[in-house]
């Protein structure tokens, strides 16, 4: 299948840019029907000998809430060709709660862009089918409580499945469930199921879960399951799960199952898998890919063996300028397990800088950084991990890193704050030249970047999103 790739100037390292291109996307939602408009009438316009014009994409706008019929969602997707755009920010009303079914829509590429329109599944069926191989784009809408239910080998999306693409811009996936039918089989992604690559920017993935309802079938992916590559941006996933009659049975990554994942600026929190990755399990084309979380806090996530964190399979894993804390495996069933991190491949690399690795646990026990035997090595430098089973970097700090609970400390995301006194403060690095942590605060305040996905700040400061600053709470003296 082909990948489609995202400009360099959209995946910036920068945080400052995911709002940025959040306005970019409504601007351009805004200005299109225009554009189109002065397109069509040029062609109209040219001499009569001219070629037939090429498609131009059409504006389609969704007029009430029904669930079909004239001006409803599902009557402008059947209208729809590919490439077209479903508009719904126009709606009055605020909720389209489907009683038909799901909505399917057989275009390659397809938007939908809306203004906090919630599309809701009702708990009886999924929510939007796209058969297409393209791309399929949702913009700023909140689509929750799908339920699937095949009886089927695979059952797959309990909210959103693509065959194609997924590119999207502010959307909520929320209160959806996967769950296997009578026969034995595979359920996969509880929010959303993408076979081909995926990108998330300020996604909120959350209290999703995929359920195995007999003891022959598995569970992957309760937040999602891409096939592909998956880009996360300024998201959260919290609050999703993979439950299973056998336990803890084939029951993968309560948060993630990913083919490869480029985590940025993001939070993976209280995820559960029964079995193992509760916040990420991945990679799924093993040695032939490499994975990386930048600025990104992985907290709170358990599973019952496994890894309570990150389950990686890549070549190379890079973890870079990110905290990954508090996440507990309750045992060790079906081999080695870890807390935080279980890098499980003889010829893995895990590249570390400025990053905090601790307050992870197996059976109550620290196990923050986890390798199988083999070749494989932890590089990089300026890190904090506390319990390993390989041997680290020479400068790795191993002390408390005194983390605050998992709160709003500003920015989109929730974030470990560093306490006063904290051994990580001015001790980590800025090798990618950072302007800003996870929250958009500025990156190094001192004589260096503290290690973490938070930088202290020194003032009465609370960041409230990427670019305003507004003074709310004390943050402690550096």
């Amino acid at each position: 299948m082909k990948r489609f790739e995202i400009r360099a100037d959209v995946l910036t390292s920068d945080a400052r840019a995911i709002s940025g291109r959040t306005s970019e996307c409504n601007a351009w939602s805004r200005a299109r029907p225009i554009a189109l408009g002065i397109a069509a009438a040029l062609w109209q316009a040219g001499p009569s000998t001219a070629a037939p014009p090429p498609y131009l994409p059409r504006w389609h706008t969704v007029a009430n809430c029904d669930d079909h019929g004239p001006g409803s969602l599902r009557d402008a997707l059947a209208a729809a060709a590919s490439g077209d755009l479903i508009d719904l920010s126009q709606l009055t009303c605020s909720t389209i709660t489907l009683t038909t079914g799901a909505l399917w829509s057989n275009q390659a590429d397809v938007t939908l862009s809306g203004a906090g329109t919630t599309i809701s599944g009702a708990g009886s069926s999924s929510v939007i089918r796209h058969t297409g191989t393209g791309t399929m784009e949702l913009h700023d809408v909140v689509i929750e409580h799908g339920h699937q239910a095949d009886g089927n080998f695979f059952t797959i999306g309990g909210c959103i499945y693509t065959r194609g693409n997924l590119l999207s811009f502010g959307m909520t996936v929320r209160h959806c469930v996967a769950e296997s039918g009578p026969a034995t089989g595979n359920v996969l992604g509880g929010g959303l199921f993408v076979e081909g690559d995926a990108a998330l920017y300020g996604a909120i993935i959350e209290d999703n879960s995929v359920v195995a309802l007999n003891a022959g079938s598995s569970t992957k992916g309760g937040g999602l399951y891409i096939n592909g590559i998956l880009r996360l941006t300024g998201s959260s996933v919290s609050g999703n799960s993979t439950l299973g009659v056998q336990s803890p049975g084939v029951n993968f990554g309560g948060g993630i199952v990913a083919g490869a994942a480029y985590i940025r600026y993001s939070t993976i929190s209280d995820n559960h898998a029964a079995m193992g990755g509760g916040a990420v399990f991945g990679f799924l084309h093993g040695y032939a890919t490499e994975s990386e979380v930048v600025q990104s806090t992985i907290s709170g996530n358990t599973a019952y063996t496994g890894a309570g964190g990150i389950v990686s399979t890549d070549s190379l894993l890079k973890i870079w300028n990110s905290t990954i804390a508090f996440n507990t495996a309750e045992a060790e069933v079906y081999g080695p397990s870890c807390g935080g991190v279980f890098a499980f491949g003889g010829e893995e690399y895990v590249s570390l800088r400025s990053s905090i690795i601790a307050n992870n646990t197996i059976s109550g026990a620290p196990a923050d950084l986890c390798e199988t035997e083999g070749t494989s090595q932890v590089v990089g430098f300026g890190n904090l991990v506390v319990a390993s089973n390989k041997p680290l970097p020479a400068d790795t700090l191993h002390a408390d890193p005194l983390l605050a609970p998992l709160n709003n400390n500003g920015g989109r995301t929730f974030t470990h704050a560093l306490l006063p006194g904290s051994p990580a403060i001015d001790a980590g690095n800025n090798t990618r030249y950072f302007d800003s942590d996870q929250r958009g605060a500025p990156r190094v305040v001192g004589e260096s970047a503290d290690i973490g996905a938070y930088e202290l700040q020194p003032e009465l400061i609370f960041y409230d999103g990427f670019d305003d600053v507004t003074p709310n709470v004390v943050r402690g003296d550096r």
